[in-house]
């Protein structure tokens, strides 16, 4: 029985490969490297650039698909942060996770959104556990109906 080794080899063998690098859609950095941790620009469920989902979360976008769209927006924040760190390797665990639900008024699932997002994580890190913020909002850029931002430590 073979060891999958790297962050990188684990979301590959989970059907979560990274995606090729994201594209700052303003002016600002993807990733931002101080004090021995990397904090990434809040991503967006973006496939070649393209909003792979947009609408409230309990109306316009069913849950199964924005838990979806809050796995691919945090396979794209994990891809800055690889390149920004030379690969997830130098990373020795997810501190916190941000995720935003553009919900419906009466939605209150966000967490379970969320959840998904967690669940990539955890399969990248599975021996760090790391603290989360789910948060209800009217918009996101774009009509998405998530966005997911990361801190991380990094390895010394």
């Amino acid at each position: 029985m073979s060891i999958i080794a790297t962050p990188e080899q684990r979301l590959q063998a989970a059907g979560w490969p990274l995606p090729p690098l994201p594209r700052s859609a303003g002016d600002y950095v993807l990733t931002r490297i101080a004090a021995g941790c990397a904090r990434t620009s809040g991503q967006l469920p973006r496939v070649a650039g393209e909003l792979a989902y947009r609408g409230r979360v309990g109306s316009e976008v069913s849950e199964q698909e924005a838990r979806s769209a809050a796995e691919m927006a945090t396979l794209n924040a994990l891809s800055a942060i690889a390149d920004a760190c030379g690969g997830l390797g130098a990373v020795s665990g997810v501190l916190q996770l941000r995720g935003y639900v553009r919900a419906a008024e009466d939605y209150e699932d966000h967490a379970w959104v969320m959840d998904a997002a967690s669940a990539v994580l955890r399969t990248a890190f599975p021996d760090t556990g790391h603290v989360r913020t789910a948060v209800g909002v009217s918009s996101l850029p774009g009509g998405a109906p998530v966005e997911v931002e990361l801190l991380v430590e990094l390895s010394d």
